[in-house]
Order: C-alpha cells, then sequence, then structure tokens
C-alpha cells in the first residue's frame, strides 16, 4: 500500500470513530476491531437510525460480531450447485404437491440407474477448495448485514410461527445470520428463497408441520444421491447426501440457518460428553405452542419424537447463542488459564435446567492454583473429561457450580497447566423423591437451581450417604483397599434402551417348519415372552424331521437377530439319543448375517428363511437378538479396574469361561470399570451394590 493511500485509510477510520461516539458502548467496541470493514458497519448502522428496533436489531448484531468468524471457507465449482438443481427437481417430479405423510407413506420409484448415473456424474467433479476462515468483523458487508436484518424482520412480521415472539427471543431464535462457525455462502434472502415454498406447503401455524416436511424433503433427497459419496465437507448440501459418518454439527447448523430463514425460529444446542459413552452431540430446539423450547435431531426426528430413547440421556447441554454471555469460561478465566476446548465458547449458555433436576452445588476446593474455573468432569474408559465449570472462591475455599444434574457420577477437578486433576472422590447427588420416567424439558426457569446445596470438608471426609431436608443425597465413591467385596459380572456396558426396545418386539415370534417344499408349515415354536440380550434356549417339543424354516415376527416388525442355531438330531443320529448337535444351516445371502457366527451382525427383516443340510429333528433353538455384543463373552480376556487418584488402576486379568466373569476380594466401595480386552470399546464404569453392577449413567 502507497504512503499516501495508508494516510487516506487512516484518516478515514479516525473519522469513523469520531463520529461513533453516539453508538452504544459494546457497538464502539466492536468498531474498533472492524479495521477496513468500520465502513461497511457503519453504513449498516446509519441505514437504520431512523428506525429503531431494527437499529437494535443491527447493534446487537455488530457488538457481538467480533465473537463470530467461519472456521473454514469453502469454494464448490458450479456442478455441484447444478448437481442439486437436478435433484430437487427429480424431488418435484415424483412428490411435488404431496403432503409430508403422502411422501412418508409413498413407495420410493426413482430407478437405480438413475441414482446411479447421478453417482456417475458427481464423481467427475472437482474437489472443493477450502481456505483459512474469516473474522465476521472484518469482512461482513453492509449489503449482507441489511439483507438479513430486512429478511427476519420480515419473517417475524410474516410467519405465523413469530406473531407473539418477543425481540430479546427475536433476536437469537430468528435474526442471526449465521449459526455457528460455517462460511456465510448465502443470503438469509436466499435461503428464502429456496425453501420457503417447500416448508410452508401444509402451512406454518404449527412449528411441526413445515418440520415434518423438511424431514421428508432431506430424507428423499438423500435417497435420490443413496449412491452417491461425499466429497468431504459440503455445508448446506452435506444435509442431501447419504448420512452415514454425517456431522452432525455441521447438520444442526445448516438446518438452523435454513429454518431462521423460512421463519421457524430454532437453536443450536449440544452436550460436550454423553454421560454413557465416549462421544458428544448436536441437535435443535424450537419453541411448541406454549412456547417452550423442545430438541429434536433433523432429519430423523420432529420435536421431541428422540427424546425418551434418546435426548433425555443427555448430561450437561449447552446452547450456541449469537450474543455472548459474560458467565462462561470465555470471561471468567484467569489470562493464561486453560480451558477446554468445547466449552470455551465466549457463546455458550447452560440449558441442562430444561433437560434434568438440577441443583446448585458447593464443594471443599483447597488446591492451590491460580486459575478461576474448577470443572465437574464425567469418568469415562479413557479418563476423565470436564462437562460444568464452576467458579473457584479461594479466600473461602470452595468452588460454585450452577445446574448440576442429579443421578450422574462426577468428580471435581481442575487444570495444572495443560494437565486435568482431580480433587477428591468421585461423587453423585441422588434425590430420594426422584422418579425415573419424570425427565421432559422444563417448562419453568425455576427448576433450574431451585436448590442450592453445600457439603463442607468433614461431610466429603465420610464414605457415608449426606442426607438433606430437600431430600437430596450427595453419595461419594472411594476405593477402600482395607474392605473388600466379590463380584460377579455379566456386562461391561449396558444395553442400550433401543435394543431393549426392539427385543420386546420379538415377543409373538414364531417358527414354521416342513420338510418338503410342497408340504404343508407345521409351527414348532413360539416365543411367549420378551428375549434377554445375550444367548439363550427355547425347547422344541418335536419328534418329527423338517428341513425347511420360517422364522417371523408376529407384528411383522424387523426381527433383528444376531445370530440363530439349531440343534437336534440329522438323520444319521440315532432318534432318542442324548448327544445334540448344532445342525449345519444354508441361508440366502439376505439372511447370512444371522448364520456367520459374528454377533455384532444382524438381519432385519421381518422373516428369515433358511433350511438344513439333510432333515432333522429339532429339539432346541438358540439365539441372541440384536446386541452390541457388550455382554460377558467366552474366551475374551477382560481387566477389572478400579478409580484411584484419578486414573484408572487395574485390579485383576481374567478370560471368560461362559457368559460372567467372577472376581474375588475387590477393593470396596469405588468405581469401576470392565474391559474387554481382545474386541471392542464401549465400555462404561459402573458402582457395584448390593451384588449388582449399577451403571453411572443411571
Amino acid at each position: 500500500m502507497k504512503r499516501g493511500q495508508k494516510l487516506f485509510y487512516v484518516l478515514i477510520v479516525l473519522l469513523c470513530h469520531a463520529c461513533s461516539s453516539d453508538y452504544p458502548e459494546d457497538v464502539q467496541e466492536a468498531l474498533k476491531l472492524a479495521r477496513r470493514n468500520v465502513v461497511e458497519l457503519e453504513r449498516v448502522l446509519n441505514y437504520y437510525k431512523t428506525d429503531s428496533l431494527k437499529y437494535k436489531a443491527a447493534c446487537f448484531l455488530i457488538a457481538n460480531m467480533p465473537y463470530h468468524g467461519s472456521r473454514e471457507e469453502v469454494s464448490l465449482s458450479n456442478e455441484y450447485v447444478d448437481y442439486f438443481t437436478t435433484t430437487d427437481s427429480l424431488f418435484n417430479l415424483y412428490f411435488g404437491g404431496m403432503t409430508a405423510k403422502q411422501i412418508k407413506t409413498r413407495a420410493f420409484k426413482i430407478p437405480d440407474s438413475i441414482r446411479n448415473r447421478l453417482s456417475s456424474i458427481y464423481n467427475e467433479f472437482p474437489q472443493p477448495v477450502y481456505s483459512k476462515g474469516k473474522k465476521d468483523i472484518e469482512t461482513v458487508s453492509a449489503d449482507f448485514l441489511i439483507d438479513n436484518i430486512e429478511t427476519a424482520f420480515s419473517l417475524w412480521r410474516s410467519s405465523p410461527l413469530l406473531k407473539d415472539m418477543s425481540f430479546d427471543e427475536f433476536k437469537e431464535s430468528v435474526l442471526p445470520y449465521r449459526a455457528t462457525d460455517e462460511p456465510l455462502l448465502y443470503k438469509k434472502s436466499e435461503l428464502r428463497e429456496r425453501f420457503h415454498s417447500i416448508l410452508s406447503m401444509e402451512g406454518m401455524d404449527k412449528v411441526t408441520v413445515p418440520i415434518e416436511r423438511y424431514k421428508m424433503y432431506i430424507l428423499k433427497q438423500q435417497r435420490i444421491s443413496y449412491y452417491t459419496e461425499r466429497k468431504n465437507n459440503l455445508e448446506l448440501y452435506d444435509l442431501f447426501l447419504p448420512s452415514t459418518e454425517f456431522n452432525c454439527h455441521n447438520q444442526v447448523t445448516w438446518t438452523a440457518n435454513l429454518f431462521r430463514a423460512c421463519g421457524i425460529p430454532v437453536c443450536y444446542e449440544f452436550t460436550p460428553q454423553w454421560p454413557d459413552r465416549e462421544n458428544r452431540h448436536f441437535w435443535n430446539a424450537s419453541p411448541d405452542s406454549t412456547g417452550i423450547y423442545i430438541p429434536y435431531s433433523t432429519p430423523q426426528n420432529n420435536l421431541k419424537e428422540d427424546w425418551d430413547e434418546h435426548l433425555k440421556y443427555a448430561g450437561k447441554v449447552y446452547r450456541r447463542t449469537f450474543g455472548i454471555n459474560k458467565q462462561a469460561p470465555y470471561f471468567l478465566k484467569a489470562p493464561k488459564e486453560v480451558v477446554p476446548e468445547i466449552l470455551s465458547l465466549p457463546t455458550l449458555q447452560d440449558e441442562t435446567y430444561r433437560y434434568h433436576q438440577t441443583v446448585s452445588l458447593e464443594l471443599p476446593f483447597t488446591a492451590s492454583t491460580h486459575n478461576r474455573l474448577a470443572y465437574l468432569s464425567y469418568i469415562t474408559r479413557s479418563g476423565i473429561v470436564p462437562v460444568a465449570w464452576g467458579e473457584i472462591n479461594s479466600c473461602a475455599e470452595k468452588a460454585v457450580f450452577h445446574q448440576v444434574p442429579l443421578s450422574m457420577t462426577f468428580i471435581l477437578s481442575y487444570y495444572e497447566g495443560d494437565s486435568l486433576k482431580t480433587v477428591g472422590e468421585p461423587f453423585r447427588l441422588v434425590s430420594l423423591k426422584y422418579i425415573e420416567d419424570t425427565p421432559q424439558p422444563l417448562t419453568a426457569r425455576e427448576n433450574a437451581s431451585a436448590l442450592s446445596l453445600s457439603w463442607n470438608g468433614a461431610d466429603l471426609l465420610c464414605a457415608e450417604d449426606k442426607d438433606v431436608e430437600n431430600g437430596i443425597s450427595y453419595r461419594e465413591y472411594r476405593c477402600d483397599t482395607t474392605r473388600y467385596m466379590d463380584m460377579l459380572l455379566y456386562r461391561k456396558y449396558p444395553l442400550k434402551p433401543h435394543l431393549l426396545k426392539l427385543h420386546k418386539q420379538l415377543k409373538g415370534a414364531y417358527v414354521l417348519a416342513r420338510n418338503k417344499l410342497h408340504d404343508h408349515y407345521d409351527t414348532i415354536a413360539v416365543l411367549s415372552e420378551t428375549p434377554k440380550p445375550d444367548w439363550q434356549t427355547v425347547t422344541v417339543k418335536n419328534t418329527k424331521r423338517y428341513r425347511y424354516f420360517i422364522l417371523a415376527t408376529a407384528n411383522r416388525r424387523p426381527l433383528n437377530i444376531a445370530e440363530i442355531e439349531f440343534w437336534g438330531y440329522d438323520t444319521s443320529s440315532p432318534q432318542g439319543t442324548d448327544d445334540m448337535q448344532k445342525l449345519e444351516m444354508k441361508a440366502a445371502e439376505t439372511y447370512w448375517n444371522a448364520i456367520d457366527e459374528d454377533a455384532e451382525t444382524f438381519i432385519s427383516a421381518p422373516t428369515m428363511e433358511f433350511e438344513l443340510e439333510c432333515p432333522a429333528v429339532i429339539k432346541e433353538m438358540k439365539f441372541i437378538p440384536r446386541t452390541a455384543n457388550n455382554m460377558i463373552v467366552a474366551g475374551n480376556l477382560y481387566s477389572l479396574c478400579y478409580f484411584q487418584d484419578g486414573i484408572w488402576k487395574e485390579f485383576e486379568r481374567k478370560k471368560a469361561k461362559d457368559g460372567s466373569l467372577s472376581f474375588k476380594n475387590v477393593p470396596a466401595g469405588g468405581v469401576y470399570i470392565l474391559k474387554n480386552l481382545d474386541y471392542g470399546k464401549e465400555e462404561l464404569p459402573f458402582l457395584y451394590e448390593g451384588g449388582k453392577q449399577i451403571w453411572i449413567s443411571q
């Protein structure tokens, strides 16, 4: 840049700064960081100086702009635009004009030849080009912001879903021009023009209606592109490709942008760590007819459809807002203090109270540190993971936490440099009045931190329960190497709720058998009870020989059988012998997963047909329903560990002889984990009380 140009630029900035003294203080601070872009932002503020409400909206966006930017920039060739224009045309050709219900029930008739051709065309496209992300405060143009504000206000005035919405709620659920850290590829008006007619076809009086249309639109688009393999990150277009290994952060981000552009209020929420698995999850939340924000995971679910089987098991829950939160770790931490990345956002808002019964909690904290923050961490198979922050009061030697959920196991921790250190022992708060089935998205903020609990150092030195008048019990789990107990273990990870539901659908399933292809079938077995989640045996009262078989559910639901075996006497064995044998089975490739001796695979068809090598008298059917193979597997080597001093310590290794493991003289009273050293990674810490495993997520 030439000297004269530099001087001109400096004068312009100084002039703009001098004229900005009438702006709110936070806007003035933002403009100081805008560099050359200050001219663009000033233009937006001047454009709305005669409209007080839109001016407030512009101030809100600009004041918070320094805390936002794109993770990366993405450049896509025009071929991608043409491809998704084509798939959109196919959707309209086959499903245009239908209601969401009709789309859901209509058979998918787009030929494989078309879908394969689409895949071939897509494979020829150049790879997307990625570059370093940009800061909003330095790059967002006046035209982009004005378009965003005008479109948002137009929706606020016209959308039935927004008619009673306050300005404060509007600022977060509709107004923002971005949801998280995505590149700013489209104006709000462009997204509205493309998607509003699709989502609003059945009206916008109830939020679940356009969301259901969105579900059907996205799911059918993914079916159209079933054979198309995604190319890295395509931002918005990621929504329309098959969801295998899909980034749910990206999905939730672009769903939020798309919904807001169509007048559907929506927020971005997430859990930094599931209590029962080693990963995080992201989802959307929108207000129902009463104004309560209800979670859902698009495009698979509508409001609350995945609550019972999925989202109610989230632990700590946060919302990413557009406006900053001065109570977030970003602002509370000491100058050089380390904060875990997932909790380091300046726009983090705690929403745990909407998902769980929560309390405020004071814990003694005597560790020597210059940090201002302590953490409540989950204990996982690989160590501890911080999920909640609290402020350290060094003078009072305590740490204060808010919205602490009950019935979850935590350990107090803090950072020493880059290392996470533990304080004290694992603990959990248990409500003596708590009913397992009561959690729901809550309706009133008084449910958040309604109780304030405090335990002093003397309390924490005791391992026994600490009951308080309001019915909350503090339970600490300290592994005592002077006391011992015996353990009998059957699993390394609890049965998953969705699998238990599938097992219940197997009740009433039956087996038909015949000896020749044209004979009538006989019913030789019926599952009268819900099967157990491991190998089991069904006795067959039978004296006839059979060769051909059908296994079917009574309700035409998928079988979800992982493995099946038949035992009895073949034609070479004298009937009546005590030496039953496993019979050789044959089946079409469709059903092979049920007889491949791999409990990880399964069949999902409602019926299964198979035959024996030769006719046989069936005496027993052995099977295992669909499972994650987390029970004790005979022949596998296991390690039992206990948690002490912030780490896992191995107690004993043992090879399983059958479906259980017995351990003697285990240190009592602590938190434990059983690791399969041969196979699998799903392992969850547990407590052991009353002769039973109690998983820390329960």
